[in-house]
């Protein structure tokens, strides 16, 4: 909610060639005055600051909540738990949230996690590894790691691949994070997804690029960040967490972020950042 609020991705917003930090901007503190009235009208669970994924999606599949934020893979998942109790049940990614700001959703950095080949393997073994990694980076190597055997784990049919039981009982999917993904439709697919259900998820893929917001800090790092950032990240997020509960005023928030722009740890990390962004910019 605070992405839509200020109609940035992430901790940093560019303006003016700058990257500001949303934590001392009104949309934030605006995020935090519209959850908190949510959390009190009962439409946010009163647990949702301990609430495992697994856990939400429980709740989604035995009707418990009727709306949740995830990627949209699992609609498929969730829908199919659904239909085997309710045959019309129906999980819609929503193509975008709308703020102040205008229509708002976020947009992948092209990147997901990263892998590390420890220092201690033989190099010929290493090289074996980017090979098998460069495989990974090719079309017949991306299709075998998300859709498993032609034929075996699914069909084609206009350019649409669909998947069926023996994916899902082999678990092909699983796989798909170990290589590169040149599928752009990736994030709506699931194993054993039908034609339609994926169909719409391409349609809504579409639209979202219409309106998708990128992280602008991407690649960016600070030094300092690297060193004490967790430990301020987890003091803002717990400040939020209770202003949205209701265990503190909206004035103690105000009061939290006043120090904060008086911190030298944390004006360095603006400082930092700002600086590894001219460079990445250029």
């Amino acid at each position: 909610m605070e992405n839509v609020f200020n109609n940035t991705q992430g901790k940093w917003k560019l303006k003016d060639g700058q990257l500001i930090d949303v934590t001392f901007d009104k949309g934030t503190r605006d995020a935090l005055l519209w959850l908190n009235k949510a959390f009190t009208e009962g439409i946010i669970s009163p647990d949702f600051p301990t609430l495992k994924n697994s856990q939400v999606r429980e709740m989604i599949t035995t009707n418990k909540a009727g709306s949740f934020s995830d990627a949209m893979n699992p609609s498929w998942l969730l829908t199919g738990q659904l239909r085997k109790t309710t045959p019309k049940a129906d999980l819609l990614p929503l193509t975008y949230l709308e703020g102040p700001e205008g229509k708002y959703v976020p947009k992948d950095s092209g990147a997901y996690g990263m892998y590390v080949i420890p220092k201690s393997v033989p190099e010929d073994k290493v090289k074996k590894i980017l090979k098998f990694m460069d495989y990974g980076a090719t079309e017949e190597g991306s299709v075998l790691a998300n859709y498993g055997l032609k034929e075996v784990h699914y069909t084609e049919k206009d350019g649409l691949k669909t998947t069926n039981e023996q994916a899902i009982k082999d678990k092909v999917a699983a796989y798909g994070g170990l290589f590169a993904n040149l599928d752009k439709y990736q994030r709506g697919y699931q194993s054993g997804i039908p034609a339609d259900f994926m169909n719409r998820n391409r349609k809504i893929i579409d639209e979202r690029t219409k309106y998708a917001v990128p992280n602008p800090a991407v690649g960016v790092i600070s030094e300092t960040a690297i060193k004490v950032g967790k430990e301020f990240d987890k003091k803002i997020q717990d400040m939020k967490t209770k202003v949205i509960m209701g265990r503190e005023p909206i004035t103690a928030w105000d009061d939290f972020i006043a120090g904060l722009k008086t911190n030298a740890d944390y004006q360095k990390i603006i400082t930092e950042t700002n600086e590894a962004y001219k460079k990445t910019a250029k």
